[in-house]
């Protein structure tokens, strides 16, 4: 009878720890899941940038042509791009609760490890995670710093495009201008950063990755 109780122990206990398991997977199937989100958004939000930037110039560079029409793509753009950001923030914000969540059922499930060496290297591992999230946070926010800077200088263009559609008012707003495509340049490149860190910490989190 005892030997019965014991296996009926044994399998409870079994049963208790696959769960717990198959839940801090399920966290890390929905980390990666946000991760890649934010990534694709990511990679969309640079392509806006580009042709936002490309509408900017083709309005500066090309007076010849319908500036009526060059200043409607510019502010189609400029729309897009707001949106197109918007998104991105709600995604980094979906990836930051779902890492928090994650790490706290990682660093939970550590607790039941028996085996010290085993603990440190889960330890050591899911600070290398957290690490990755840092640097993914620390790539958006420099994107990010350049980011509202550089909308306010092609909403003020709008602005003042849409007051003096001509020549003499590109000329004025020509400085302007040349900020905003050296803020684009900026952007692209912490983007390129961010990109980098996304993918690299999707790969190391996927079921099929390091």
């Amino acid at each position: 009878m005892k030997i019965y109780k014991l296996l009926g122990f044994t399998i409870v206990m079994a049963l208790v720890m696959m769960v717990g398991c198959a839940k801090t997977y399920k966290e890390g199937s929905h980390a990666v899941s946000r991760i890649q989100n934010v990534e694709q958004e990511a990679r969309v939000g640079k392509e806006q940038v580009n042709s936002t930037i490309t509408a900017l110039d083709d309005m500066f560079n090309n007076m010849e042509g319908d500036l009526k029409e060059q200043f409607k793509t510019y502010s189609k753009s400029i729309d897009k791009l707001e949106s197109q950001a918007n998104r991105v923030r709600k995604r980094v914000d979906s990836m930051a609760s779902t890492k928090a969540d994650y790490l706290q059922q990682w660093e939970a499930q550590m607790e039941t490890i028996e085996s010290t060496t085993v603990r440190q290297t889960a330890e050591q591992r899911r600070k290398s995670v957290e690490a990755m999230f840092t640097n993914v946070k620390s790539e958006m926010d420099a994107a990010g710093k350049v980011f509202d800077p550089f909308m306010s200088k092609l909403n003020d263009i709008r602005t003042a495009m849409n007051m003096d559609l001509n020549r003499n008012g590109l000329k004025a707003m020509r400085p302007i201008a040349d900020q905003a495509v050296a803020d684009a340049k900026v952007i692209n490149a912490s983007l390129d950063g961010a990109i980098s860190a996304l993918s690299e910490a999707a790969t190391a989190l996927s079921a099929s990755g390091g």
